[in-house]
């Protein structure tokens, strides 16, 4: 019998409103999809004038800030950091890998955030073995899903889960109930090298466990678009995809655009000196020649409201 959650599959358009910001590179795990922001191994943010400056260029376009790293709650400067990117009008999420003893530092970090990503990739202690070098597995799990039921009941969390191959080592649907048990959002996002047979994987499970497609959210002047599922209890299934964007100021003159299956998804900062990246798969680039050959075309595409159609 058709149910009153499957109703006609919606588009909705959101504003690309937030910049990157990579506060270390320091990460207490070894996960072999990271991407590192694109920049491995770069220093950690200084909160200096060039920074500074940043962020009154980018409060132009964009309202939202989100901390990334290596792990950001390891990064020795986020509450000054915080209070910066409040100052400058900023509102601020942040993801983690969750591998961490909560403490009260970390309870009153919370409060500054929209929301927190937790990248929680399986309940299973064997896989989780394999991302983290200097712990258990089991710990690791326990220690992440005791995280997100704590902070789950002071802010709004999400569950990143990266799927590698067709996710058969990681149980996903072990997170489908654990995130319905929570009472908290789920993404699922395909491992980019093995990006079809994941999706595939994945869409599998969610008709397996009756989720229904009910809106595509296309992430403006960028590659991201979001597939949203839900079930008849109301619980939320995301699934990560790429539909490639290649916007002038970042991909012009591009000798890999026809090879490439991502082009521009956010604008990222970071390092010492300052960096911008706003293309994953090249050199970051030092703010100060950013704002010489590609700042003006950036702020000229993200004020262009045609593109928000």
């Amino acid at each position: 019998m058709e149910t009153a959650y499957r109703q006609e599959i919606r588009t909705r358009y959101v504003k690309n409103d937030k910049i990157r910001i990579k506060t270390t590179d320091r990460c207490n795990m070894n996960c072999w999809f990271c991407h590192a922001e694109g920049a491995p191994s770069c220093s950690d943010v200084v909160l200096d004038n060039a920074f500074d400056a940043a962020l009154r260029y980018f409060r132009a376009v964009f309202s939202r800030a989100h901390l990334t790293g290596g792990e950001p709650f390891l990064y020795p400067y986020l509450e000054d950091l915080l209070g910066v990117l409040e100052e400058k009008g900023y509102a601020i999420s942040i993801t983690t890998n969750g591998c961490f003893e909560l403490s009260q530092r970390i309870i009153d970090f919370a409060h500054h955030f929209q929301y927190i990503n937790f990248s929680f990739h399986s309940l299973e202690s064997e896989y989780y073995a394999k991302l983290s070098p200097a712990s258990s597995g089991s710990l690791v799990v326990d220690r992440i899903a005791s995280n997100i039921r704590a902070l789950s009941g002071i802010i709004p969390v999400r569950i990143n889960t990266v799927v590698s191959g067709n996710g058969s080592e990681q149980h996903l649907e072990k997170m489908i109930e654990f995130a319905e048990d929570v009472g908290c959002e789920l993404k699922f996002v395909p491992e980019l090298r093995t990006k079809e047979a994941a999706t595939l994987a994945i869409e599998s499970l969610l008709r397996e466990e009756n989720y229904h497609l009910y809106e595509r959210q296309i992430i403006t002047s960028s590659s991201n678009l979001r597939e949203r599922y839900m079930n008849s209890k109301g619980s939320v299934i995301e699934i990560k995809k790429l539909i490639a964007c290649f916007p002038t100021f970042c991909c012009n003159n591009c000798d890999s655009v026809d090879s490439c299956n991502e082009g521009f998804s956010f604008v990222r900062i970071g390092g010492n000196p300052l960096y911008t990246q706003i293309c994953i798969k090249k050199k970051p680039v030092r703010f100060d020649e950013f704002l010489l050959s590609q700042w003006s075309e950036l702020k000229k595409t993200f004020e262009d409201d045609s593109l928000l159609l």
